[in-house]
């Protein structure tokens, strides 16, 4: 039971240092998102283009018609069952500089635009309904984008951080333009429209509902810290309140170095040196704590 305690006491003082640092050296917090809304709204230009492809809004369903003739799709929430869509997006948010960092997953909408198709080249022909979108990250442009996941199939273009985005009260708020993807462009091409990769062709807007979650490799930073000093308090008999000296932990969150953690501005409640008895009980010098 002494154990015990002691040991819970070296854990905390452990943590304490390694959040202590967290806040000094890493401002960033992680976020998930839970729910909300996706506006878009395209602009005049953009559906004269629809038009002379063939393709003509007609109308949207399962959305919500939103102030400035903006379409609302609303965000599902995550999903513990892997055979059911469900938002799993996560990212970095720095309050300090105002630094916004995707981590991993997608947004996953439900909703959909509706046209009036009289096209009549394939595959553009097919396409009736855009929506039930993802807005995911792709690594290889460093960008946002925009997926339609019913007739289209394919990419509507890339989000553009023009215009505003930060987190307030738990709240994720982006407005950008969306710029066309070289996919969708040639789908409308082959109705007759004009090149439009590259293209501003639309607004959208995110107001998603957010909680803070822990990041894994500090929770396993913390745990690795508590269990090597309770480790070591077990073998080598440390007194109650005291941390070695000599121990000094990497902390390392996502992969890179943030800081070194130090336990020797803790002063011990009791010093003890650790004399070991060689055969013929002559005194050995203390074991150091780092080979």
């Amino acid at each position: 039971m002494r154990f015990l305690r002691s040991g819970i006491v070296t854990a905390i003082i452990a943590t304490t240092i390694l959040l202590g640092l967290k806040g000094a050296s890493y401002a960033a917090s992680r976020y998930e998102v839970q729910s909300g809304t996706v506006s878009i709204y395209f602009y005049p230009f953009t559906l004269q283009i629809f038009e002379s492809a063939g393709l003509t809004v007609a109308g949207s369903e399962n959305t919500t018609l939103l102030p400035n003739s903006e379409v609302g799709f609303n965000i599902l929430p995550p999903s513990d069952n892997h055979s059911l869509r469900g938002s799993n997006f996560t990212f970095d948010y720095d309050s300090n500089t105002r630094q916004f960092t995707p981590v991993t997953g997608a947004i996953e909408t439900t909703g959909n635009f509706v046209f009036n198709n009289s096209a009549t080249n394939l595959p553009l022909s097919g396409i009736k309904r855009l929506g039930n979108f993802t807005i995911g990250f792709d690594n290889n442009s460093s960008n946002l984008f925009l997926k339609d996941n019913l007739d289209a199939q394919v990419p509507i273009g890339k989000l553009d951080f023009v215009r505003f985005l930060s987190v307030v009260d738990n709240k994720l708020f982006i407005n950008s333009d969306l710029i066309f993807s070289e996919e969708i462009s040639d789908l409308l091409k082959s109705g007759g429209a004009i090149n439009t990769s590259g293209y501003r062709g639309a607004r959208v807007g995110i107001v998603a509902s957010v909680i803070q979650v822990p990041e894994p490799s500090f929770i396993l930073g913390i745990i690795g810290v508590s269990l090597s000093c309770i480790a070591y308090r077990k073998k080598n008999n440390v007194v109650a309140g005291a941390l070695p000296r000599q121990l000094a932990t990497v902390l390392v969150a996502d992969g890179v170095e943030v800081g070194a953690v130090s336990t020797s501005a803790i002063v011990p409640v009791r010093k003890r040196r650790q004399i070991l008895k060689a055969p013929g009980n002559k005194k050995m010098a203390p074991q150091s704590l780092v080979h």
